[in-house]
């Protein structure tokens, strides 16, 4: 069997892809993030959740798009953060629907000392938010090519370090 390398390009988003970046979260957030499934977090709390944080994010001009003939086949939101900014300013909003308002609780936990645990010559931090592939590209190196190019973007703006937050079902099957 022959394998076959689908062919890409990844650009920096730019505002004209809100809507792809959004309906790819939603999507994605209600059908791999495993908190959220565990939860039953319905699509439109999820875009509830993702209209509220995506145009701080995005305008920032680091997120990332990989196309394919034209489609937007997956998505790489990222913000850039010099110390002693911390990952996230505050705590989560409370008029977030409930199960929202956990899961970001959740995450705002594990990041808020985020600085604390670094060396003090670190002063700038990329922070991958999100990778989401649409499903006839999960499996295929599309999440890969993503971090790789968000890896050399921070290079590139001077990055100390670099983090993901990993929240999918699929870390469990990739081999």
């Amino acid at each position: 069997m022959e394998t076959v390398t689908p062919t890409y390009t990844i650009r920096r988003a730019t505002m004209d892809d809100h809507d792809v970046f959004f309906n790819i979260m939603v999507e994605a957030y209600t059908n791999t993030e495993p908190i959220a499934k565990a939860l039953n977090v319905s699509k439109e709390d999820a875009g509830e959740f993702v209209k509220g944080f995506l145009p701080h994010y995005l305008p920032q001009g680091y997120s990332l798009v990989m196309e394919s003939d034209g489609e937007v086949v997956g998505i790489y939101l990222i913000q850039l953060i010099d110390r002693p900014n911390p990952i996230y300013p505050t705590g989560p909003d409370p008029d977030l629907p409930p199960k929202i308002f956990l899961i970001e609780s959740i995450a705002h936990k594990l990041t808020e000392n985020f600085w604390d645990m670094m060396p003090l010559h670190f002063t700038r931090c990329m922070h991958a938010l999100y990778t989401a592939v649409i499903p006839s590209w999960h499996f295929r190196g599309a999440a890969s090519a993503l971090t790789a190019a968000g890896i050399r973007m921070a290079r590139d703006v001077g990055a100390d370090v670099a983090f993901a937050e990993l929240l999918s079902d699929h870390v469990l099957r990739v081999s």
